[in-house]
């Protein structure tokens, strides 16, 4: 029980710190695609 618990830990902090990521790497993509489309139309 003691291992069981202790993996279902370690993949819910897994979760938690990937959560983390997206939500602070998403804006600079979507920024990054703004820029990328702004450029494409102004050529």
């Amino acid at each position: 029980m003691g291992w069981r618990a202790f993996a279902l830990v370690e993949s819910l902090l897994v979760i938690a710190i990937l959560g983390v990521l997206v939500e602070l790497l998403l804006p600079a993509v979507y920024a990054a695609s703004q820029r990328c489309a702004r450029h494409v139309l102004q050529q």
